[in-house]
C-alpha cells in the first residue's frame, strides 16, 4: 500500500480507519454511516488532517469532529420521506446511493460514484480465515471448534481460492449484498476483490492486491487519465431555526394524537367485547398521525420502530377474530408508546440545538 500510495485513491470503511492510521496511512476519504456510540468511539481519539469524511445523515454527529477538512454528505435509499423533507423544506439535495448492509457496501458505492477508474475491494474476507475466530494477531483469536460453530451457526461455503471456508449468516448476508449491488446495477468501471482470502464474492474478478496495483499504475503511467468527481459544494451554513420551531409544533400535535390513541386503547383493554366505535376513532387518529409523520424527518427512527412492531406481533396459527383484535390492540399500543419515546428524544435534540446556538451567540 505504501509503495503505491501516491497512485491510488484510498477509501476507509468506518472503523477500518484505525488499521490504516496505526500503520501510518491516512486515507483520502473515510465513509461512515453508523449513528451508534460504538462507532463514535472508533474515532474519538483520532484527528485526521488530510482525510475527508463522507457521511450519511444517520452518522453519529461527534464523528465529524475528528476531521479537519470539510466533508461530504450522502443520502441513502430507504429514506424517501426524509430525503423529500430535506429537498422541499431545507432546499438541500444529496446524492442518493445504494445502501447495502454495512459501511463497506456504502464505501464501495461511493468509490464508483466518485471515480472513473477501477475499484478494488480489500479486507472483506467475510469468513473465519485460517479457521480462526479472529486474525492471528488478535489476542482473542482461537481456533474454530464445534462449540463455536454451533454458537455462531457457522457453515462452509466456497472460498476465495476455491477451497471451503467457515462463515456465518451475518457474513453471508454481507456477501449477498455485494453480489446484489453489482447484479442490480452493474458498475460502469472495472471492479475487483483483492482481499486474498475469505469467501468468494461472485461477480467480482479475484486478483491479488499487488497485481491490481501494478496493473492500475501501469495504465496511469501510460497517461490513461483517471478522474475523481466531486459533487458541487453545498452551503450547509443554513438558518434552520424556523424549520426546527415548526417541527416542534408538529411534534407537539403528534403527541396529542398519540395520547388520545392510548386513552382509547386503555378503554378497549377494559372492555370484554369488540368495540367498533373505538376502532373507528383509532382509524381516524391513525390518519392524522400518518399525515404528521410525513412532515417530520424522523424516518430512520420510525422505520426501526415499524420493523420491531411487525416482527414482535405476528399472528398466531389459526388465530380467531377475538385473538386478532387483542393482538392488534397490543401492537397499536406498543407502536404509539415507542413513537412517544422517539418524539421525546427528537424534542430534546432540537432543544439542545437551540441551547447550543444561544451559547455560541453569547460567546
Amino acid at each position: 500500500m505504501k509503495k503505491y500510495r501516491n497512485y491510488i485513491i484510498l477509501i476507509a470503511a468506518g472503523s477500518t480507519i484505525n488499521s490504516l492510521v496505526s500503520n501510518d496511512l491516512e486515507p483520502d476519504y473515510v465513509v461512515t454511516i453508523d449513528g451508534g456510540k460504538p462507532n463514535y468511539l472508533h474515532f474519538k481519539q483520532l484527528y485526521l488532517q488530510n482525510a475527508e469524511i463522507i457521511y450519511s445523515m444517520q452518522n453519529h454527529y461527534m464523528v465529524r469532529k475528528s476531521f479537519e477538512k470539510k466533508g461530504f454528505v450522502i443520502g441513502t435509499n430507504g429514506y424517501g420521506k426524509l430525503t423529500k423533507y430535506l429537498e422541499t423544506e431545507i432546499g438541500v439535495k444529496y446524492p442518493v446511493l445504494e445502501y447495502g448492509g454495512s459501511v463497506a457496501h456504502s464505501a464501495f458505492n461511493v468509490a464508483h460514484y466518485i471515480t472513473t477508474g477501477p475499484v478494488a475491494l480489500i479486507g472483506q474476507d467475510l469468513a473465519y480465515t485460517d479457521n480462526l475466530t479472529h486474525a492471528s494477531t488478535n489476542k482473542n483469536a482461537r481456533g474454530i471448534d464445534e462449540a463455536f460453530i454451533k454458537e455462531r451457526e457457522a457453515f462452509q461455503i466456497e472460498g476465495y481460492y476455491g477451497e471451503l471456508v467457515w462463515t456465518n449468516p451475518v457474513f453471508q448476508s454481507m456477501k449477498l449484498d455485494f453480489e446484489a449491488l453489482i447484479s442490480v446495477k452493474k458498475p460502469d468501471v472495472p471492479f475487483y476483490n483483492c482481499t486474498e482470502g475469505g469467501v468468494k464474492i461472485k461477480g467480482f474478478e479475484q486478483m491479488s492486491f499487488e497485481n491490481y496495483l501494478k496493473q492500475s499504475v501501469s495504465k496511469i503511467e501510460e497517461s490513461k487519465v483517471i478522474k475523481v468527481i466531486k459533487v458541487n459544494d453545498i452551503n450547509l451554513d443554513l438558518d434552520i431555526n424556523n424549520n426546527l420551531k415548526h417541527m416542534l409544533k408538529n411534534l407537539n400535535e403528534l403527541k396529542v394524537f398519540l395520547n388520545k390513541g392510548l386513552i382509547i386503547i386503555e378503554k378497549i383493554e377494559l372492555s370484554k367485547q369488540i368495540d367498533k366505535k373505538a376502532l373507528k376513532k383509532l382509524d381516524d387518529l391513525e390518519r392524522n398521525i400518518n399525515k404528521l409523520l410525513d412532515k417530520i424527518p424522523i424516518e430512520p427512527m420510525t422505520n426501526s420502530i415499524t420493523i420491531d412492531i411487525l416482527s414482535n406481533y405476528l399472528p398466531a396459527e389459526n388465530e380467531t377474530t377475538v385473538e386478532t383484535y387483542k393482538r392488534v390492540i397490543r401492537q397499536t399500543k406498543a407502536l404509539y408508546t415507542q413513537l412517544q419515546s422517539a418524539i421525546n428524544y427528537t424534542e430534546q435534540c432540537i432543544k439542545n440545538v437551540f441551547e447550543n446556538s444561544e451559547v455560541e451567540n453569547n460567546e
